[in-house]
């Protein structure tokens, strides 16, 4: 068992679970009705588990790195192996993408307070890192940012709105990181500004060819067209949860044909994971490898990565996995 003994506290929290491919959460859910918020919690919730079984005389790794300067603490799974290396002997890395059905994709959640450029770019070059730390891959080859809880509209040509910015503008959400997170102020979705710092580090990264397409996440056309009109590189792709809308809105069909960007449907829960359930994960595991939150009186989940990866000559999924980053005070 791990050691009970106390360690520094830590504020920041990395989570990630292992290979889902290589464990029974997968299996149980592989159903119509699998939901990927349980998929997330089911996967966090098996790396907390290994980690507290794993034999502190063991040679291997526990997959906890705590870092003083920032007070982050680091949580792996202790028998994930990135795919580059696992695969290496089997197939190229060349052959490895970071793409497939489920692409990855970063869901970024609402900010308690005022969210700046430094902070945009921050999460995004942070996800990223640790994206290419996962998977052992250098190159990205579909990235896709949403934002929780935007939902697409189908019916919002139909408005009588005369500012295009309105859907975008702030309002209260009633998410994991307000409502349902007991303690925590109410968090707000900043207005364009905040996605076009994001889009503009994701394209830092895309010019320098660390990613080969990009792609955003239930953009309606007014939100889309007010978003193109800001940014330099235009998304590949725009993905819709058909659960939003049973029939896909005609103008945005025509307006993404016109402008080259590929429409694709998605699966992914609206209600990916709130920084209750983290608080709840947290509970059942006190302290891990001796350390422990500073304070659990409030929790904020500031991202969710979802990542896949797949042998591109033979078509076969060889990862799949999810990152989680938060706070606590």
């Amino acid at each position: 068992m791990a050691s009970s003994s106390r360690h520094d506290p830590y504020r920041q929290l990395v989570l990630a679970t292992g290979n889902l491919t290589e464990t029974n959460v997968m299996g149980i859910l592989n159903s119509a009705f699998k939901r990927t918020h349980e998929e997330v919690l089911n996967g966090l919730r098996g790396t907390l588990h290994a980690t507290t079984q794993t034999d502190p005389a063991a040679t291997t790794t526990s997959g906890v790195h705590y870092d003083a300067t920032t007070c982050t603490l680091t949580v792996e799974h202790p028998e994930c192996t990135p795919a580059a290396t696992r695969c290496s002997e089997t197939d190229s890395t060349d052959d490895l993408q970071l793409t497939g059905m489920e692409r990855s994709k970063l869901f970024l959640y609402p900010q308690k307070d005022e969210a700046t450029a430094d902070l945009a770019e921050e999460q995004v070059v942070a996800a990223i890192r640790l994206l290419r730390q996962r998977t052992g891959l250098s190159q990205i080859c579909n990235f896709t940012v949403a934002f929780t809880d935007f939902k697409l509209d189908d019916d919002e040509d139909d408005e009588d709105e005369d500012d295009e910015d309105a859907v975008d503008r702030r309002h209260v959400l009633s998410n994991g990181n307000s409502a349902r997170a007991a303690g925590s102020s109410a968090s707000f979705w900043p207005d364009m500004t905040y996605y076009r710092h994001v889009w503009k580090a994701l394209e830092k990264e895309h010019g320098q060819g660390g990613i080969k397409e990009l792609g955003v996440s239930e953009f309606a056309r007014k939100r889309l067209d007010a978003f193109l009109s800001t940014i330099t590189t235009t998304p590949a792709s725009n993905q819709v949860n058909l659960t939003d809308c049973c029939v896909m809105p005609r103008a945005l069909i025509a307006y993404c044909r016109d402008r080259g960007i590929e429409l694709v449907t998605h699966s992914d829960s609206s209600d990916m994971f709130s920084a209750s359930e983290l608080a709840q994960l947290l509970q059942q595991f006190p302290t891990i490898e001796g350390h422990a939150p500073v304070g659990t009186s409030s929790i904020t989940v500031h991202w969710l990565l979802k990542l896949s990866v797949m042998v591109q000559s033979r078509g076969v999924l060889c990862d799949k996995g999810y990152i989680v980053f938060a706070t606590c005070e």
